[in-house]
């Protein structure tokens, strides 16, 4: 989903931030991040990282609406990967094999 203002994109990338939280915990209470998994998490906190930051200077800037295409490629790639990071976890989980 793409916003019109450097506001809507925060609040949206705190709801985004939590889940990713949510992923990184279940992740390491499971005992499952493999090194893969643990690649992928480092990229998507570094990718959620930047848009914060960029959000930041946006919320000031005169230019937003130059920015903001190149912005929103960045914004969809950061929200990409979390979806495939929830995808291995659900795959993941479906592997496990039942405990007797």
């Amino acid at each position: 989903m793409l916003y019109s203002n450097p506001e809507d994109y925060r609040k949206e990338l705190n709801l985004l931030s939590g889940r990713l939280q949510a992923l990184k915990e279940d992740f390491r209470q499971r005992g499952m991040i493999s090194d893969a998994d643990h690649a992928v998490l480092d990229k998507v906190q570094r990718e959620q990282d930047r848009l914060a930051a960029r959000i930041s200077d946006a919320e000031d800037a005169w230019n937003w609406d130059r920015i903001k295409r190149e912005f929103e490629g960045e914004w969809n790639t950061f929200v990409g990967d979390l979806e495939l990071l929830e995808l291995r976890m659900q795959d993941a989980e479906g592997r496990k094999k039942p405990e007797r």
